[in-house]
């Protein structure tokens, strides 16, 4: 075989195994970067859940108030506890309770005609939920704060109303956690101006860790509504 002929022959053996190492190494990378993707896709399955429920989900309506706002209310001392205490009886240091250990359930939002539990509706006011005590006996009175509460904006999100008999006849507290203001009558200026203060305020650990109020729409109480 003439020199040059076997010279082209080898030549050509060489060329092919680089082709084939060079298709070899294209497979690996492509292999590699759908592998790459796919573990990039995985994780963002798993992170962006949770990150959307506290960061992006809507406030609804909450104000994110971080700060007492001076003529609203007055401040109270906070409880040095707000642990979960199922089934005890709770003695809150202020009447009604603003801060401190509660039950691990709270009060859905609306208008009760049955005086709810303190250590259930302490939770609320920890997600920085807004509760309405009074001591109203009028049926006419108690229709009227019913109707009035009912238009407050954003009430069925941040706002619990219950009887409490401990208040003086006639009184209503409106509460946020750790601040409180008494009105002789239905002040609905007053009332409103409280509320929307302080509604989805994060005065609480727990709205200040998630950086929003959490709206009072979750599991009720066991009380009748």
């Amino acid at each position: 075989m003439p020199d040059n002929l076997q010279s082209k022959k080898t030549q050509l053996r060489k060329e092919r195994r680089e082709r084939q190492k060079t298709k070899g190494k294209t497979k690996n990378y492509f292999f590699l970067s759908i592998s790459l993707i796919i573990a990039i896709l995985i994780t963002l399955s798993l992170f962006l859940p949770s990150i959307t429920s506290t960061s992006n989900q809507p406030n609804q309506g909450g104000t994110n108030r971080a700060s007492y706002k001076s003529g609203v209310g007055s401040p109270q001392t906070l409880m040095e506890s707000a642990k979960h205490k199922d089934g005890v009886d709770i003695e809150y240091n202020t009447v009604p309770a603003s801060s401190g250990d509660h039950w691990s359930v709270w009060a859905k939002c609306g208008f009760y005609n049955e005086e709810q539990k303190e250590e259930n509706t302490v939770h609320n006011l920890e997600h920085g939920n807004i509760v309405m005590y009074h001591n109203l006996t009028q049926a006419s009175q108690i229709q009227e704060l019913r109707e009035f509460t009912n238009d407050l904006n954003n009430s069925k999100d941040w706002l619990i109303v219950s009887p409490l008999e401990k208040l003086p006849e006639g009184k209503i507290s409106m509460v946020a956690w750790g601040v409180i203001q008494t009105f002789d009558t239905i002040d609905k200026s007053g009332i409103e101006k409280f509320f929307e203060t302080y509604k989805g305020n994060i005065f609480s650990e727990e709205t200040r860790s998630v950086g929003r109020g959490l709206p009072c729409t979750g599991t009720p109480t066991s009380m009748s509504k």
